[in-house]
């Protein structure tokens, strides 16, 4: 039950109990979670605070994100965060105090800078795709690679739930087709999450997983079994290297051609966005070209908040302009 104070203490151990959860969820939460406690108790220890309550939870936040901003020193080195990261080391902890201390903190979160994220048209996502048979000899490889980029763009899933998704989870219901998901940031044995898919990704998918030489529980996989006989999931790190190595290939081999009037210069973009440079170039091909409605491209993406969906909405110049003197009254 939720009390009016706690002592600091009581705060360290209800922080203790609280992480334990997190690592139900995946490591990576656990470790920003953990992160961001331990500077908020260190704060609260570096500034005597032994009592922690509804009289001063709000201005303890405050000076926590000022802290943050300012910068201090943790465990021997030097810890300065910028807006983003302060928000979201200040958005972990306000969920902690809620969650485990009843406490609600109305606090506003900084400006940021939000990115214009670079993206791949659909001509260029084709080219990569197109190029992996060339890239790879191991025809498994190739294909697994090729199906992999066509699936992240064509569904706009994240990169863990892609990873993550078993054959088992993929299937028809008469003429409709289904994947079922394992979400990022939803804890592991939660219900997955049933998305739709066209009936070419589904029929792409199956025709992957019919080449595969070794058993796997996992869509996408490796192509080596581990030492009981079936392939462990491709690595998200592995995925990355692929990508980064088959886009320097395509601008080297089209280095004198250009795509759509421009040169083909593809690496740059896929080393800044990594994995997720399909996921934002399908959100933006969706806005941008599309002109799909903001809302419904928020639901494609599963988006908690419709910021983060705005971030890909990046108006031309010239349509602001045209919209601005073609409705005259």
């Amino acid at each position: 039950m939720a009390k009016n104070n706690y002592s600091l203490i009581e705060v360290e151990s209800e922080a203790s109990e609280f992480l334990e959860t997190k690592k139900k969820v995946n490591k990576t939460t656990y470790l920003n979670y953990r992160t961001s406690i331990n500077y908020f108790l260190h704060y609260l220890r570096s500034k005597g605070i032994t009592i922690l309550g509804t009289e001063i939870k709000d201005k303890a936040l405050e000076d926590f994100q000022a802290t943050l901003i300012e910068g201090f020193t943790y465990e021997g080195r030097n810890v300065k965060a910028n807006p983003s990261t302060v928000n979201s080391h200040i958005r972990r902890v306000k969920t902690f105090l809620n969650k485990r201390l009843g406490f609600t903190v109305d606090l506003k979160k900084l400006k940021e800078d939000k990115p214009k994220y670079k993206a791949l048209s659909v001509e260029e996502v084709e080219l990569l795709a197109s190029e992996c048979s060339n890239k790879w000899t191991n025809k498994e490889v190739a294909v697994r690679n090729e199906t992999l980029i066509r699936f992240l763009f064509n569904t706009a899933f994240r990169i863990y739930e892609a990873l993550t998704l078993e054959v088992a989870n993929v299937y028809s219901e008469g003429s409709s087709y289904f994947v079922e998901i394992q979400e990022k940031g939803k804890a592991k044995g939660t219900p997955l999450r049933k998305v739709a898919i066209s009936e070419k990704t589904y029929k792409m998918l199956m025709d992957y997983i019919a080449i595969k030489s070794v058993p796997s529980k996992y869509v996408f996989s490796s192509v080596k079994a581990s030492s009981n006989g079936t392939a462990k999931a491709f690595s998200r790190q592995n995925f990355n290297k692929a990508i980064i190595e088959l886009a320097s290939y395509v601008d080297f081999k089209y280095k004198n051609e250009k795509l759509n009037d421009k040169p083909i210069n593809i690496s740059k973009t896929v080393a800044n966005n990594s994995s997720h440079v399909f996921r934002h170039s399908k959100a933006i091909y969706l806005l941008n070209h599309e002109k799909e409605d903001v809302i419904t491209v928020k639901e494609v993406l599963r988006h908690n908040s419709l910021d983060s969906t705005l971030i890909y909405l990046n108006p031309q110049e010239e349509a602001i302009d045209k919209v601005r003197i073609s409705n005259d009254i």
